[in-house]
């Protein structure tokens, strides 16, 4: 079965969602440049909303899931392992003595990502271990992780990759040596490398400010991120200061380098695939938007929703507010602004589409053969959802702007048979304003006639429902034509509350008639 959400919505001048010069983001369709709002922001604003979050709470009470029942999208993984032990070392076979390494380990538990702005080099702010990118994970497997490296621990045949998992040094020289295999330097220099980089990781000489050791088992946790920084040192040494470098200190210098030299590679797939184990706690969030990730620790969940990026209707004209900002105690005698600066806006009516899959919503949360409980906690999911959908809307420059207009219309479309279908190309050609000069009213009636007439050519079986709270109903008796097309298949209401129960009512009767 499958739930579709298609939603009109304008917006006062403003900028909800910036690219990278802070400017609106945009995109063009029909060879028209449009306003457009990121998929990404919009799965954030719902998963972050005060409707999504209290709802789902709801939904999970009296089940043993932490945090709300909401996923945690974090760099600080490795904290929360430690906080795990410290909760339960009573109960773990794992000796005390080991937590620090245990830590150090998961913090190379994902790799970093190769491109994109989110890997610029940027100062170390906080001193907590960290990996070198978000892991997006349910409360739950940060304590399901612990007792399986517990039970790894008591495992014999695993000991020996258990215990290069603990070595941080062995990690991370591993690592040096992955990013060193493209690389030009011959082979007797890469392994010289390789046995500098632990050495070379606490000094940290190309950092302006170098970390200092805190007490015994203190070592700087160094993470793909410090290799790769390491390398970009190496790389730009003149050739007699590269060869100083890497020639360890002789004698018994106190700065004598440790060397690791391990048994086996550290891929290790018996203590990966171990540690992995089977997704039994997958939490809402996490089952609806998916996560990808680059660790062997964790598997890959497949997002239950598709969201497209939101496009405006019709063409828009980026605008630059010029603005100046006065000083409430001038110099005596001058006058004018203490400030100037631009501001980029628009204003746009949207069109927002998403797309679930419900059966695979189900079986997400309470796997192939999912009990009432599940099925429950999958409905009410998606009232939270419903509701912040409809209440909630991006956070980006809304203290100067305030752009917190609601939808006009919301189509709910629920289908038996798996044929999405997005109505984006009502707009192909951007809508205008009607004869009242009403763009929204526009909007809907192109969205309402493109809908009907893809639902009626390619035979699709479906229920919807428009909800309006603003614009004329055929059971209106205002004089105002109505601008919703209603047949057997079709219904509208001005209530959020009936969209919601009526949806529900939907999923429990299978869909479609």
């Amino acid at each position: 079965m499958l739930i579709e959400f298609h939603v009109l919505q304008n917006h006062v001048p403003s900028n909800v969602n910036r690219d990278d010069l802070g400017a609106p983001k945009t995109a063009y369709f029909g060879q028209t440049l449009r306003a457009r709002i990121s998929s990404q922001c919009q799965k954030r604003v719902i998963r972050r909303s005060e409707a999504f979050t209290k709802g789902v709470a709801e939904a999970v009470k009296g089940q043993k899931i932490e945090n709300g029942g909401l996923g945690i999208r974090t760099k600080y993984f490795p904290e929360l392992i430690r906080e795990v032990l410290e909760q339960r070392k009573k109960s773990l076979h794992i000796p005390a003595a080991d937590f620090h390494q245990v830590v150090c380990g998961c913090c190379n538990i994902a790799k970093a990502e190769k491109s994109g702005a989110q890997n610029e080099k940027k100062k170390k702010v906080d001193d907590r271990p960290q990996t070198p990118q978000l892991i997006f994970i349910s409360p739950m497997e940060a304590t399901q992780i612990v007792a399986r490296l517990d039970m790894i621990y008591q495992d014999k045949s695993l000991g020996e990759e258990y215990k290069a998992f603990l070595n941080p040094l062995a990690m991370y020289q591993e690592i040096v040596a992955g990013l060193l295999e493209d690389t030009s330097f011959k082979d007797a220099e890469k392994k010289k490398i390789v046995k500098a980089a632990w050495h070379w990781g606490q000094k940290r000489p190309w950092a302006e400010e170098t970390d200092t050791e805190n007490g015994e088992n203190a070592s700087r946790v160094l993470t793909e991120t410090d290799a790769e920084e390491y390398l970009e040192w190496i790389n730009n040494l003149p050739a007699d200061e590269l060869k100083e470098k890497l020639t360890p200190p002789k004698g018994n210098s106190d700065e004598k380098w440790e060397d690791y030299k391990p048994a086996r590679t550290l891929k290790m797939p018996r203590f990966w695939d171990a540690l992995r184990g089977n997704v039994t706690t997958t939490v809402p969030d996490i089952a609806l938007f998916g996560r990808m990730t680059t660790s062997d620790a964790f598997q890959n969940v497949e997002a239950c929703m598709e969201v497209a990026h939101a496009i405006s209707t019709h063409k828009v004209d980026p605008e630059v507010d010029y603005f100046t900002a006065m000083d409430d105690r001038p110099t005596p005698g001058q006058t004018g602004s203490a400030h100037i600066g631009e501001n980029q806006f628009n204003s746009a009516t949207y069109y927002k589409y998403f797309s679930l899959d419900w059966d695979a919503f189900v079986q997400a949360l309470g796997g192939p053969e999912p009990d009432e409980e599940s099925k429950k906690l999958a409905g009410d999911t998606v009232a939270a959802f419903i509701r912040a959908l409809a209440q909630e809307t991006p956070s980006g420059k809304r203290k100067g702007h305030a752009h917190n207009n609601l939808p006009d219309a919301i189509l709910v479309e629920v289908k038996k048979r798996k044929i999405p279908t997005n109505y984006a190309n009502a707009f192909l050609k951007p809508a205008v304003p009607g004869r009242d000069g009403d763009l929204m009213l526009s909007s809907i009636r192109m969205l309402n006639d493109y809908a009907a007439r893809i639902v009626k050519g390619f035979e699709i079986d479906s229920e919807r429902k428009w909800f309006s709270a603003t614009y004329p109903r055929p059971d209106m008796d205002d004089g105002a034509p109505p601008i919703f097309r209603c047949d057997e298949n079709t219904s509208i209401t001005d209530s959020l509350g009936d969209l919601i129960s009526w949806t529900l009512e939907r999923l429990k009767k299978g869909g479609a008639r």
